[in-house]
């Protein structure tokens, strides 16, 4: 049975990728979310590996360097590349740190991951999840804008969130693309920072869902006490209500997920 964890932190994207055209998109806290999450995970026996994207992400004694690691291709090599491995009992974590968008359909707007070099839309990351074989349980843990649903302005920043404008750059889709949570065979979850038309924060050390989530964490840890996913999401709402009012986080069972969502994390 393996257990593997993959995390990417987003504190940067390429201003000069089409999908981008100039917005760079800098943030603080998503390189420490990958980081700080993989640290968790392989402290409970997980295999952990991250990539980052932003500047000085080696540490503050490094030259400011901008490195862009967190392409749309390495999302998908790594689907694929686990998928290819993935049997029955196998668990995976896959974290994305960075910036959420929306683009225009003739009903609500759809969702993207915002990588290095563009977007990738909630139906090609459905198809990605749909590929997952029977058996196995995947985590994802989404701390971007708009995550539980895949545009609303705020009045609140920095926030994760690709400008109106840069959504508005995708063309208008007729409708979204068919998705039933029963095409998918395996144990999905998504730990979602907000809903699906909320920004999400965030912040000098962590974004405030993966801080919180890393909080509530660390706090059973020291209890020597186990949680499942949905007392972790619970508690982490619990935190962020008061902090954080305008942010729900959200918990999308998905597939076969109702089978995983009520079991230890450790």
């Amino acid at each position: 049975m393996k257990l593997k964890g993959h995390f990417f932190g987003q504190n940067a994207v390429d201003g000069n990728a089409g999908d981008y055209g100039g917005w760079w998109g800098v943030l603080s806290g998503c390189v420490p979310d990958a980081r700080d999450l993989a640290m968790a995970f392989a402290d409970i026996g997980y295999t952990t590996t991250a990539d980052f994207s932003g500047y000085n992400v080696a540490g503050a004694s490094v030259p400011w360097i901008l490195t862009l690691d967190c392409t749309r291709d390495a999302w998908r090599a790594l689907h694929t590349d686990l998928q290819a491995e993935a049997q029955l009992g196998d668990t995976y974590i896959i974290g994305n740190s960075g910036h959420g968008g929306t683009y225009p359909t003739a009903g609500a707007p759809g969702q993207t991951l915002c990588f290095a070099d563009g977007m990738i839309e909630d139906g090609e990351f459905f198809d990605m999840m749909r590929a997952w074989p029977a058996g196995v349980r995947v985590a994802y843990i989404l701390d971007t804008c708009y995550s539980g649903g895949m545009d609303r302005d705020r009045l609140r920043a920095p926030i994760r969130a690709a400008p109106k404008w840069v959504s508005d750059r995708s063309p208008m889709r007729a409708q979204r693309p068919a998705m039933k949570s029963s095409d998918i065979q395996a144990q999905v979850i998504q730990l979602c920072a907000c809903q699906w038309d909320q920004t999400a924060s965030d912040g000098p050390h962590n974004g405030a869902f993966t801080g919180s989530l890393l909080a509530i964490w660390q706090q059973a840890r020291q209890a020597a006490r186990s949680i499942t996913w949905r007392e972790w999401m619970r508690a982490t709402t619990a935190i962020m209500r008061s902090a954080f009012p305008d942010q729900v986080p959200e918990l999308n069972v998905l597939g076969a997920g109702s089978a995983m969502v009520d079991e230890a994390v450790w």
